[in-house]
């Protein structure tokens, strides 16, 4: 290989490399699902020897109506406000379910699926301890619970 074509290829993975840092959204954004889109494998080799890399497309969480824009995330912890409230932690995702636990305000939870809408609020299923249940993410007024990623 001579020096020409390895400095073509450097070029290329260096363009490829600013382009996907400039695009690569932050999945912390609040109200984000990112999903990974794989490449195609076929159009991976062409014959000018470009590199085609994975790309993330952003898809917004749509709103309950009468809710709060959710903003918790898929996977990761999440603590009750400091609002003077506790939140309750339900079998299910309406307020016709069994009350199993009130969380106060600072109580850390994870956050396993969701959100599904229902009387006006964004339910999310979500692990306290050993406990698993459903709890509000807030109402039209204000967060009952919000994003607490590890730090």
């Amino acid at each position: 290989m001579t020096l020409r074509y390895l400095a073509i290829i450097c070029i290329i993975l260096l363009s490829a490399c600013q382009s996907l840092s400039r695009t690569t959204p932050s999945p912390t954004s609040a109200g984000i699902t990112i999903r990974a889109q794989t490449p195609n494998p076929a159009a991976t080799r062409t014959s000018n020897a470009s590199v085609i890399l994975p790309t993330r497309t952003i898809v917004p969480l749509q709103p309950c109506e009468g809710a709060v824009a959710p903003h918790l995330i898929l996977q990761e912890r999440a603590r009750v406000t400091f609002n003077g409230e506790r939140l309750r932690l339900r079998r299910g995702p309406n307020t016709s379910y069994e009350m199993i636990a009130n969380l106060e305000p600072g109580d850390t939870f994870m956050v396993m699926d969701g959100p599904t809408c229902s009387e006006g609020y964004s339910w999310y299923r979500v692990q306290f301890g050993d406990i698993t249940g459903w709890v509000a993410e807030g109402d039209i007024e204000q967060y009952f619970a919000e994003p607490f990623p590890p730090g």
